[in-house]
């Protein structure tokens, strides 16, 4: 770094006193570096395997309505970012299923998963809970719990979908096709996107355990009006 030539350093600089040269920070460079194993600036070291694949860390920054649309079980997936992109750590969507759209239950032994409903109603089971959403409300889900859902309502769910790590959501880029609108497709969930998501779901660590929620009776207030229950006890489902 410095020769006899160069100039002092100067104490109140600490470790910037070479304008030019990488900044170090402790002992790591920071600039054109590396910073841990991930570069910054415009290279990227210390890639991670996820699936079959090398991905990078990197940052990610992407306007509304830009990412990538993918139409899989009746539903549209509006990529944030994924997996290749974020080191494998973090997957993130923008969903919109049609009311009535249910999965059977099931879990996740790879993947944690959070959802934030930005707009419609649901019903959510969680081990032995069910939760009633509506838009503004949150939930996360660790891996290993049995779990479904249940649009509700007469227009379609919206929600920020979050996996954790990132890999799950790559599912639907493989089970659906390209969008070529940003609208829930028309004609349902295809046949053959269902078949798909059985055939490919064991490879994400999906275990199917049960049946979907069952449509709400008249009597229960997610079936109309009337006042809304956070969390309502059920029998207890499969464990796995």
């Amino acid at each position: 770094m410095s020769t006899s030539s160069s100039p002092p350093p100067d104490p109140a600089a600490g470790d910037l006193a070479h304008p030019g040269e990488p900044t170090t920070v402790g002992d790591t460079a920071v600039g054109d570096t590396a910073v841990g194993d991930t570069a910054v600036g415009d290279t990227a070291v210390g890639d991670t395997a996820v699936g079959d694949r090398a991905v990078r860390d990197v940052v990610v920054s992407r306007a509304a309505s830009s990412g990538a649309a993918t139409w899989a079980m009746g539903s549209l997936f509006e990529r944030l970012a994924g997996a290749a992109e974020t080191g494998g750590q973090l997957g993130a969507s923008i969903v919109t299923q049609p009311q009535g759209t249910a999965s059977p239950l099931h879990v996740h032994t790879r993947e944690a998963e959070a959802w934030y409903l930005l707009e419609g109603e649901m019903i959510y089971r969680a081990g032995e809970r069910l939760v009633e959403m509506a838009a503004g409300d949150f939930i996360y889900l660790p891996r290993n719990v049995p779990h479904a859902f249940r649009t509700l309502g007469v227009r379609p769910a919206r929600l920020l979908a979050l996996s954790l790590p990132g890999r799950l959501l790559d599912l639907y880029d493989e089970v659906g096709r390209p969008a070529t609108e940003r609208t829930v497709p028309d004609g349902g969930i295809p046949a053959s996107d269902i078949a798909r998501w059985i055939e490919l779901s064991g490879g994400y660590g999906i275990r199917i355990v049960g049946p979907p929620i069952p449509v709400p009776g008249p009597a229960h207030p997610a079936a109309g009006p009337g006042p809304r229950r956070s969390a309502i006890r059920v029998s207890p489902g499969p464990s796995g």
